[in-house]
């Protein structure tokens, strides 16, 4: 069985040279990474042809150094204004634990917390793993803050904004795949995320991607399989009708981005975050947390990065 093999799992030059990195941006548009990392691209890619399969956030799409914490209080933040009648605003908004937040504010945000819990709740699980739906998450939303489904689709549309102000894309990996397609080979989009593949869609095309650079997305709100239990890998296979010796998969989780299709006969390519990054992650997580505590007397279950 493939969850019984063993994947063992060492940094090469790549990952040292990203983890020991100030900033993924800044190495990303170094040039002797960018030849270190395209030469080892192409020793992975079984030929012209190859499926290129690239996690979304933090992959393709580079996040800042707010927290996921942070970010579902500022959403809650926009849509506590979109209930109260205000505009949309796609403009950055600093958080710390200084900043001042309304009761409507971190009610908002209670509402989008407790509108995950359910989607995690009620879908169905597959070895140990659920997969959320932001639809789902705001139809939630929407019903305790208003009573009624009218604002899902308002809050989809603000929280794709307002993500599109947090992300930056990869150029490194969207000149990689301008080359790979250029000699024949597709590429695909996987993430294991509450967004469905139409919101990934939008909110690629709010940061002005091109979304025909990608001959599929695949997003686990939409198949309920993940790719961190693994077989989310054996279903596109089976839907693209190609083999696992076809394809190469990047992206920043260990287990849901190397060791799982590994396992499944797929090449791999982990690209982890920076040590710098993930500690001024946990930190702006740690402010917001005492923020909740101290201000709102609020401990909620999100975790902090690691």
């Amino acid at each position: 069985m493939h969850e019984e093999n063993t994947v063992i799992y060492t940094f090469g030059e790549v990952q040292r040279a990203v983890s020991t990195a100030a900033s993924r941006m800044n190495i990303f548009q170094d040039e002797s990474f960018k030849s270190l990392f395209f030469q080892h691209l192409d020793r992975l890619m079984p030929g012209n042809d190859g499926v290129l399969s690239l996690d979304i956030f933090d992959t393709l799409l580079l996040r800042d150094n707010s927290s996921e914490l942070s970010r579902f209080v500022e959403i809650g933040s926009v849509m506590a204004a979109l209930v109260a009648g205000g505009a949309l605003t796609e403009s950055k908004v600093p958080l710390s634990p200084k900043r001042q937040f309304s009761k409507h504010e971190i009610d908002a945000f209670l509402a989008r917390h407790l509108g995950t819990k359910a989607t995690y709740r009620a879908r169905d699980r597959h070895k140990g793993y659920s997969e959320g739906s932001l639809t789902e998450i705001h139809t939630v939303s929407s019903r305790l803050l208003t009573g009624s489904d009218e604002y899902r689709d308002k809050f989809i549309n603000a929280e794709l904004c307002y993500e599109a102000t947090r992300i930056e894309p990869n150029k490194l990996l969207l000149e990689y795949i301008d080359i790979h397609t250029s000699r024949g080979g597709k590429v695909i989009l996987v993430t294991d995320m509450y967004m469905h593949a139409k919101q990934v869609e939008a909110l690629l095309t709010l940061i002005n991607i091109d979304t025909k650079k990608f001959d599929a997305i695949f997003s686990s709100a939409d198949t309920l399989i993940s790719k961190a239990c693994g077989l989310l890998f054996s279903e596109i296979e089976k839907r693209l009708g190609l083999r696992s010796l076809n394809f190469v998969h990047v992206g920043d989780s260990v287990r849901g981005d190397f060791r799982q299709p590994k396992r499944r006969g797929w090449q791999a390519l982990h690209l982890p975050l920076s040590d710098i990054e993930i500690e001024s992650r946990k930190a702006d997580h740690l402010a917001t947390a005492t923020m909740l505590r101290e201000s709102f007397n609020i401990e909620v279950d999100i975790a902090i990065p690691n």
